[in-house]
C-alpha cells in the first residue's frame, strides 16, 4: 500500500484475527503459533492513538508499512512484515463522510514520540529496524529485527520509566550519536544481542 493509515481510538486498536504468536525460539525472536498471519494495517505509514492498548500479548497488531508512529494508554504490541522506521507520521488529512451527502475534513496532527504507558513490543519478521523518534514505556520495551540479515539501529533514545529492556537483531544493532538505551527510574536492566553481527 501508498497510502497514510491512521487509526485513533477512545479505547484500544486490536487485531481480531487468530494469528497468534506463542513463545520465543532459541534466539528470543516471537513463534507464530495460530491460524495463517494476516496483515491488519498496510500502507506507506501508519499513525496509532489509543487510550488503552495497540494489540496484545500473543496477538499483536500485524502490519506492513514503512513508518510507524504510535500513542498507547496501556501497551503496545506491533508485528511488523518488512523493514519499518520508528518516525513521524502526519499531519494526516481525510475527508469524514456525513449522512447529509456533505464531508468534513479532519485533521490528524503530526505524531512523533511513540509512547506506551505500559509495555512496548515491536518486531519485524523481515527486515531492519530503525528507530528514528524517541520511545518510551513505562514498563517492558523490546525491539528486535529478525529476519535473516536485519539490523536494529537506534538514532534516538529509547526509554523505560521502571521496566526491562531488550534490543535484538538477527544481524547487526548499530547505536548511533543519540542512540541512548535508558531505564529512567527503578531497577530495570538492559539486554541486547546481535545473533550474526555486532554491536556498535
Amino acid at each position: 500500500g501508498t497510502g497514510v493509515v491512521a487509526v485513533t481510538a477512545g479505547l484500544n486498536i486490536l487485531d481480531a484475527q487468530t494469528d497468534t504468536v506463542g513463545g520465543i525460539d532459541a534466539n528470543g525472536f516471537a513463534i507464530q503459533t495460530g491460524d495463517a498471519r494476516v496483515e491488519n494495517i498496510i500502507g506507506s505509514a501508519a499513525r496509532l492513538q489509543a487510550g488503552g492498548s495497540i494489540g496484545v500479548a500473543g496477538n499483536p497488531l500485524d502490519s506492513a508499512v514503512a513508518t510507524l508512529a504510535s500513542q498507547s494508554g496501556t501497551s503496545s504490541y506491533l508485528l511488523e512484515t518488512n523493514g519499518i522506521t520508528v518516525g513521524t507520521v502526519g499531519p494526516v488529512s481525510i475527508e469524514r463522510v456525513n449522512l447529509d451527502s456533505t464531508t468534513t475534513t479532519i485533521t490528524a496532527a503530526a505524531l512523533g514520540n511513540s509512547s506506551a504507558g505500559g509495555h512496548y513490543k515491536l518486531e519485524t519478521i523481515s527486515g531492519d529496524l530503525s528507530v528514528a523518534h524517541t520511545i518510551t514505556a513505562v514498563d517492558q520495551l523490546q525491539l528486535a529485527a529478525a529476519g535473516v540479515g536485519s539490523n536494529l539501529t537506534l538514532n534516538v533514545a529509547v526509554t523505560t520509566t521502571n521496566g526491562p529492556i531488550s534490543l535484538l537483531a538477527r544481524n547487526n544493532i548499530n547505536q548511533n550519536v543519540g542512540g541512548n538505551v535508558l531505564v529512567s527510574t527503578g531497577a530495570g536492566t538492559i539486554f541486547a544481542r546481535a545473533v550474526d553481527g555486532a554491536i556498535g
